[in-house]
């Protein structure tokens, strides 16, 4: 086999998700783990799920071939809200999600702020009609608004659908003012959470998005990420590990230094890229940049050789890894060595062959 394009970090490596993982699991290393996912994949899954604290109304007993976190019935049974997943891995106090514009003006919600508002949309939803099923138009732009919108829809079991339009299919003008109401108006009734793990609620798609995130690019608790990959439902996987999820419109980065400059400012540790946006940033960061925090580049597909190599020698900083992901979690991005522009055969997150 060819030599990997980069070793991994031995810090980075030893504070990954995977390793600590690993050492709770009793598992002597890496290779017998992934000989195991194949062996016995729901097992494998129970350990994952239950290491990364995400709570099931009642469990599952059987998980099934998958290539990636588009199949939403890789888990099979069991009952849970997405949405309340979302919610419980983080202090409430933390930062859930915090957005930034070109001109560096910020808005930020809290985890409770976050629960709150997303309780609202969902009310709201329900108030237009909106039930189990149902499809929700949210906008693409990456928004405080449209992850509460994402939410919401999971909340109910509705399905988010993504438009290339600036408005949603309602109006969320309502949505941060209703803390302001005055106190004699009575309150907004709320649904009851949907306690289902289907299409409908996403679930499956959240779930193998957390593990993945945490598996691949070691997300946990207060990690400071950013996603400008290909999905946005990726980011309610961050916030169900308790990350904290930057938000910015990728169509705004036309300089690529932007991005650096984001990275510096937000204090981001991951980012998620698309191999095109990768191509695309030709230029070292500038000394005014300070990218000590970023640790992870992880691409959203696969970025083959010499890109692949040249963006790493790009960011110039030994402890950064670059790594490529698809279709899942791939046994060859797991802070392992990576041989560019080939990825492995097996999905451990599905525990099974892609």
């Amino acid at each position: 086999m060819p030599p990997p394009v980069w070793p991994p970090d031995a810090t980075l490596a030893q504070k990954s998700q995977l390793s600590h993982f690993i050492s709770a699991t009793g598992i002597a290393d890496f290779h017998t783990l992934l000989q195991r996912s194949k062996d016995d994949p729901t097992w494998v899954a129970h350990q994952m799920i239950t290491f990364l604290r995400l709570r099931f109304d009642s469990p599952f007993h059987h998980v099934t071939t998958t290539k990636g976190i588009y199949c939403n019935d890789w888990i099979k049974d069991g009952t849970v809200n997405a949405s309340r997943l979302i919610t419980e891995n983080a202090p409430a106090s933390q930062i859930a999600l915090t957005w930034e514009n070109e001109q560096g003006e910020s808005r930020s919600w809290s985890y409770r702020a976050f629960a709150a508002v997303t309780r609202r949309a969902a009310a709201t939803l329900v108030e237009c009609g909106v039930g189990v099923g149902d499809k929700v138009v949210i906008p693409k732009n990456l928004a405080l608004e449209t992850i509460a919108a994402l939410s919401a829809c999971a909340r109910i079991g509705a399905i988010g659908i993504e438009s290339t339009d600036s408005d949603f299919i309602i109006d969320s003008a309502p949505w941060d003012s209703l803390d302001k109401q005055p106190l004699n108006q009575p309150p907004l009734p709320l649904p009851p959470e949907t306690l289902l793990l289907d299409h409908r609620t996403h679930g499956g798609f959240i779930i193998k998005a957390a593990l993945d995130l945490a598996f691949v690019a070691g997300v946990g608790r207060g990690t400071r990420f950013a996603w400008f990959g290909k999905d946005p439902w990726m980011l309610l996987g961050a916030l169900a590990l308790g990350a904290t999820v930057v938000l910015f419109d990728p169509k705004a980065i036309a300089n690529p230094d932007r991005l650096w400059a984001l990275c510096a400012h937000q204090n981001i540790e991951v980012i998620g890229l698309t191999p095109q946006i990768a191509v695309d940033l030709p230029s070292l960061p500038s000394d005014r940049h300070n990218l000590d925090r970023l640790e992870i580049i992880l691409i959203d597909g696969v970025l083959y050789d010499p890109a692949f190599t040249r963006l790493h020698k790009l960011t110039g900083a030994g402890h950064l890894s670059v790594l490529q992901y698809l279709d899942g979690v791939q046994a060859d991005n797991l802070l392992c060595p990576v041989e560019a522009g080939i990825i492995s055969q097996y999905c451990l997150g599905s525990a099974t062959s892609c």
